[in-house]
């Protein structure tokens, strides 16, 4: 059995630029990998958070994938700035109405 290797902490930064680039490439569910990659080794990683979200909101814009409501909402619940679940709500709900 392959055992995989975990991020290591001071690649974090790193690695969510190439989060956001695999977005930005339409390729949302390995920047989705990438964030649960950082979010295993820093729970609390806001940046990291916020663009799991985009990619699974991505995921059912670009490829009509139906991601688990229950799951989105579960990562809402990460951002801690009240501000933020808000504004990430409203947008969760506008890609839902999109797609």
């Amino acid at each position: 059995m392959i055992e995989l290797k975990t991020l290591h902490p001071e690649s974090v930064d790193r690695a969510l630029e190439k989060a956001e680039q695999y977005r930005l490439l339409n390729v949302p569910r390995l920047a989705e990998s990438i964030c649960l990659d950082i979010l295993e080794i820093q729970p609390d990683h806001q940046p990291a958070t916020i663009t799991l979200l985009l990619a699974l909101t991505d995921q059912f814009l670009n490829d009509g994938v139906e991601v688990s409501r229950t799951k989105v909402e579960e990562v809402l619940s990460r951002l801690t700035e009240p501000y933020d679940q808000a504004y990430y709500h409203g947008l969760v709900l506008e890609r839902r109405a999109i797609a």
